[in-house]
């Protein structure tokens, strides 16, 4: 995670009325607004300072998700990794964590991984999940080094081993069936749309980038109408 990154994407939301966990509604050709036009310099410069000379480089921000289109337009071919998490899963930590109300954290899962999987759809996409990175890191570590035409160390295999530490995992509701969290989430119907999407996203290969799509959308809806009736969603990101 890099802040200056970090940073410039923040800015752009904030500049389009929103925030990370309050999105803005994003229109098609907004990262060509006047409103961001100082942003793509300072994101050129950046890049150049920070990157230029590296082989391989890469940055982690939940943000880019949503701001991609502004990044497609400074760093040409681009490789895509997207990490997926259980939507009840980040519903229980988002609660734990940040208070924040389960249905605005399935709209938020829901909102941002639908932005993931439509920016990135050209590829190359690479996609792991969080179960598989906390189950095996150093295995995970080797597909992704394949999907770069790299290898992994041999030193750096237990590095990785050690890196991971499962016992900082607190909600795994696929081996806690019973968790009292999971228990209140299933009560919500944008979480079994959201449910479905992922379990597609999980697959080796997503054949069906369409169909998910289609998914998330009937997810947002429901979860958009439940977040504002329970007032956790101020409606900014609503399109």
């Amino acid at each position: 995670e890099l802040k200056s990154i970090i940073d410039i994407n923040q800015s752009i939301l904030v500049r389009l009325g929103g925030r990370a966990m309050d999105p803005p509604a994003l229109q098609d050709g907004w990262e060509n607004s006047e409103s961001v036009s100082d942003l793509r310099g300072r994101a050129a410069t950046l890049i150049e300072s920070e990157f230029s000379a590296s082989h391989f480089w890469a940055w982690k921000d939940p943000r880019a998700c949503l701001t991609l289109p502004f990044w497609q337009q400074i760093v040409h071919n681009m490789h895509y990794v997207v990490c997926v998490r259980r939507p009840a899963e980040v519903a229980a930590s988002l609660k734990r964590r940040n208070k924040i109300p389960e249905a605005r954290s399935i709209y938020l899962w829901l909102l941002y991984n639908r932005a993931a999987f439509s920016h990135s759809s050209a590829g190359p996409r690479y996609v792991i999940t969080y179960d598989e990175v906390m189950k095996d890191p150093v295995r995970q570590a080797e597909r992704l080094a394949g999907f770069l035409d790299e290898h992994i160390p041999d030193d750096a295999r237990g590095i990785i081993a050690k890196f991971i530490d499962p016992d900082r995992r607190h909600h795994n509701f696929t081996e806690t069936e019973d968790d009292d969290d999971s228990l209140e989430l299933i009560e919500n119907p944008a979480l079994l749309a959201a449910e479905k999407a992922y379990a597609i996203m999980s697959q080796p290969e997503i054949a069906a980038q369409e169909e998910l799509i289609a998914i998330i959308d009937q997810g947002l809806k429901r979860s958009t109408v439940i977040a504002i009736l329970e007032g956790s969603l101020t409606g900014t990101g609503v399109s």
